[in-house]
């Protein structure tokens, strides 16, 4: 079973577009992220209101792909929850779950 089943971002960050992908501004971390611009798809579609199938099926039609790369989606949220830029949505609303 898959481990994301509604990736949504953290709140509080700064989003630009740069280039062919994201600058990401962690002010509290005091930490800087740019995203390719695949990893900015990933991040973009995480609203907490997709789950990895559906993310994988929106990259597919953007590259022109025949199977949706639901591994692939995977492994690059797996890379932005490393960088603490997402979690898993609380539910329906899309906000993150917040640790205690």
């Amino acid at each position: 079973m898959p481990k994301w089943k509604l990736p949504v971002r953290e709140p509080g960050l700064e989003i630009e577009a740069a280039g062919d992908g994201f600058i990401v501004y962690d002010e509290g971390r005091e930490r800087v992220h740019y995203l390719n611009h695949t990893a900015a798809l990933v991040f973009e579609l995480s609203t907490g209101k997709l789950d990895v199938r559906a993310i994988s099926e929106w990259i597919a039609e953007v590259y022109g792909l025949e199977d949706p790369p639901i591994e692939d989606v995977e492994s690059a949220l797996e890379e932005l929850d490393a960088e603490q830029l997402i979690s898993e949505s609380t539910g329906s609303s899309g906000v993150a779950a917040q640790a205690t």
